[in-house]
């Protein structure tokens, strides 16, 4: 069931004057099922500096099974598979390779 944009707002009004649990209720319930205009409004009242094209990628990215509507559950899923990506690539990036034995190298 995709939510109406009354209830969007009154979602984003709880979780700005709750307390943490009625937040996360309210940001639960939230995105039950965001339609695409929907969850670009609700993004930016959180992200007001990002244009509607990157949050219309987003939503696309997010909706991976094309189904028109992104739920909490698929946008923790998206976020935390695409942070756990960037941080694996830091990782490789950064390994430091020792070779044994060491040496001294003097200076």
């Amino acid at each position: 069931m995709l939510l109406s944009t009354e209830t969007l707002e009154n979602s984003v009004a709880v979780m700005g004057r709750g307390t943490c649990e009625e937040g996360d209720d309210a940001l639960s319930s939230l995105f039950e099922a965001l339609g695409m205009d929907a969850f670009i409004k609700a993004m930016k009242k959180v992200l007001s500096s990002v244009s509607n094209e990157m949050l219309k990628e987003l939503f696309l990215k997010v909706d991976s099974d094309c189904e028109g509507f992104v739920t909490w559950q698929k946008y923790v899923d998206y976020m935390m598979c695409e942070f756990q990506g960037k941080e694996d690539m830091q990782k490789s990036q950064y390994r430091l390779h020792f070779y044994l034995p060491m040496r001294v190298v003097p200076l």
